[in-house]
């Protein structure tokens, strides 16, 4: 992954391991190096000896990156599947001024294709509990070194923006830790119980056969089994397995589940569910019949839409900018990106973006209004100042988080004024269209 990469570089490892550090507390290091484990369980034992000596001797801070660490309480078994934290960091470990050892923060990164103020307390619970399986792994290690011991705080790097520059999140991981173990040690006793041998290919599906009851597409994204469970879901005849997959909730999918199997809707449900299994099926939209509030199609308006994974704030493979000069029908600028996550494309989204706000301004046309479909694709855009002509103040493009963003009155002194709006819309003349298609399509 490109971020995880860029975790790994000489420009990040001085700004991450001094945050992180400062985050606990710690003193600051006398130097900052880096070095590479290769993935290689040998390698990692080698460098953690080496950063283990320079921490104490000289006062160094190290942070070691590609770790490879045995797997809880399998370390005798040559080829179980080893721990592979992304980074892991060892400074000094002082009392009263006198260097005792060193401490050992374990570390890992992730981005969910989202910046920090857009990854939520599920998916940074994930992270952690990663970190906290690679703290259990490398603390029963027979090859950590003496006076090394693992802290009991961890470290998490996500993108701090859209351009992926990393920021260290550190959390307690002592329940986490707790957790871990235990999960390890079912594990264990299942391995135990089964044998060496491994389950043969036609016995998995009695292992997963429950699991399309508690299908849920928002919740079991992350999880490793997704794909397995969506297509045995698109597998079936049954149209419960349709709204499944769709998310309706279960309570509502008897009422609305001859709208699926073709014999009419069965009983009440809200409008809003019942027009989107009816686009599900039909493939088309679902009018609401509401008037629009928002200034969509009216002069001075931007259209952004994204094709992009799920809701993710990262990750965009093409993007479609019209920008509305008057009541006259605009054409569309279209782009197509090969690499979704790369600095490249989101820096050829703002160019788009900003040759389309160029035009409004010099139509003086402001307040100019960014209509994008939901919240994830505002947040793509970091801010940028903006001239606004016949001014001396500068204006800021920003994203928001409501429906539409406050105008903020006159600047004052050097404060900047915006004078740019966020407009989020749920669909094209407030459609509501489900269509049954994968994600990076």
């Amino acid at each position: 992954m490109t971020f995880e990469r860029l975790v790994r570089s000489e420009r990040f490892v001085s700004e991450l391991l001094t945050k992180t550090v400062g985050q606990l507390g710690l003193p600051r290091p006398e130097a900052v190096r880096r070095r590479d484990c290769r993935g290689m369980v040998a390698v990692t034992a080698t460098e953690l000896a080496h950063a283990h000596v320079n921490a104490v001797s000289a006062g160094e801070a190290t942070m070691l990156t590609a770790l490879a660490v045995p797997y809880l309480n399998l370390e005798d078994i040559s080829d179980a599947t080893a721990v592979q934290p992304d980074f892991a960091i060892v400074c000094p470990r002082d009392s009263d001024g006198e260097t005792l050892g060193s401490w050992l923060v374990m570390g890992d990164a992730k981005d969910y294709e989202r910046i920090r103020s857009r990854i939520d307390d599920p998916r940074m619970l994930k992270g952690f509990l990663q970190v906290a399986l690679g703290a259990e792994s490398v603390a029963a290690w027979s090859k950590l070194p003496s006076g090394m011991q693992v802290h009991r705080y961890g470290a998490l790097a996500v993108p701090r923006n859209a351009f992926l520059q990393p920021e260290a999140v550190v959390e307690l991981l002592n329940d986490h830790r707790v957790e871990v173990h235990m999960r390890a040690d079912e594990r264990l006793a299942a391995k135990e119980k089964i044998g060496d041998s491994s389950p043969q290919e036609q016995e998995l599906p009695e292992y997963v056969a429950h699991l399309s009851a508690a299908f849920n597409p928002s919740s079991c994204v992350t999880c490793n089994l997704f794909s397995y469970c969506r297509e045995e879901l698109r597998a079936s005849d049954d149209p419960i397995a349709l709204l499944t997959e769709i998310g309706i909730d279960r309570f509502s999918r008897p009422a609305v589940v001859g709208l699926v199997s073709g014999t009419g809707q069965a009983g009440q449900a809200p409008q809003k569910i019942a027009a989107q299994v009816s686009a599900t099926v039909s493939g088309l939209p679902q009018w609401t019949g509401r008037l629009r509030t928002d200034p969509c199609g009216l002069p001075g308006t931007i259209n952004v839409v994204l094709v992009k994974s799920d809701s993710a704030a990262l990750g965009v493979h093409g993007v479609a900018v019209k920008k509305v000069l008057s009541r006259e029908r605009t054409n569309w600028t279209r782009s197509v990106f090969p690499d979704p996550q790369s600095p490249l494309t989101r820096r050829a989204i703002m160019r788009m973006l900003g040759a389309a706000i160029r035009e409004i301004r010099h139509a003086a046309l402001g307040p100019i209004h960014l209509i994008v479909p939901d919240r994830p694709t505002a947040d793509c855009w970091p801010p940028q100042p903006i001239p606004w002509p016949g001014s001396n103040s500068v204006g800021c493009a920003g994203s928001t988080t409501s429906t539409t963003a406050a105008q903020p009155g006159p600047s004052t002194g050097s404060r900047p004024r915006c004078r740019t709006r966020f407009t989020l819309t749920s669909g094209l003349q407030s459609a509501s269209c489900w269509r049954r298609t994968e994600p990076e399509r």
